[in-house]
């Protein structure tokens, strides 16, 4: 009964919590006497305080780790111009309880694709219409923006990633007129059989440019970054 007991969930889960909190203690003491650490901190401070005086945002730069410091005024002008651009509507009503009905309605009529033991699994209990941010294009003239959505408080968010997975491994498609990703395509050159009547030519867009060029009887390929 006493093993039973030590060994419930509620204890377990107890156990963990306090062994975390120690150590997330342990860690802050020890930073506190940290001197790089306090002086990495003075600087983060220093930076937050002007920023905040001078009305600046931080944002994640698009396609690099880079940061971008912009005056707020601007970056509110970039998303309302998106907005504009994109003739987006403001609705007067959050439809997400609506979304989340209406999936798990058609979630209990799949029996096919999706077992009864997964359903609950599928819904995100605490829905919420996914935030809008903005990366900033740093490697292109006037910063122009590319808007990123986080969904994964979505309401169709765990179904959606579930039925992908289960129809990729149900259908096996081949990938004959779509790639991965660029180590995808220098390994399809490899196998190309090279002739007289082959000409030569480049695939990419504006950042990147994937050239292969052939001599006799073998490929060479280069993944170039502008």
């Amino acid at each position: 009964m006493l093993q039973e007991k030590c060994t419930s969930p509620n204890v377990l889960q107890s156990t963990f919590r306090y062994l975390a909190a120690k150590q997330i203690k342990y860690i802050l003491k020890s930073n506190r006497l940290n001197v790089f650490h306090k002086r990495l901190q003075y600087s983060l401070n220093k930076i937050k305080e002007i920023m905040e005086n001078n009305d600046l945002a931080l944002v994640n730069a698009d396609k690099s780790k880079t940061m971008v410091i912009i005056d707020k005024n601007k970056l509110q002008e970039k998303v309302n111009n998106f907005i504009k651009e994109n003739h987006i509507n403001i609705l007067n009503k959050d439809p997400t309880e609506i979304y989340q009905k209406q999936i798990h309605q058609a979630i209990k009529k799949c029996n096919t694709l999706i077992d009864k033991q997964t359903h609950r699994y599928l819904l995100n209990i605490k829905p919420m219409a996914p935030k809008l941010n903005v990366y900033l294009k740093t490697h292109k003239d006037n910063l122009p923006k590319r808007p990123v959505i986080k969904n994964i408080q979505a309401p169709s968010y765990k179904t959606a990633h579930y039925v992908n997975k289960r129809i990729r491994d149900l259908l096996k498609l081949p990938y004959t007129y779509n790639t991965r990703n660029s180590q995808e395509i220098a390994e399809d050159l490899l196998k190309l059989q090279i002739h007289e009547n082959i000409r030569t030519n480049h695939l990419g867009n504006k950042r990147h440019v994937c050239k292969f060029a052939y001599t006799g009887n073998s490929v060479n390929y280069q993944l170039l970054a502008k």
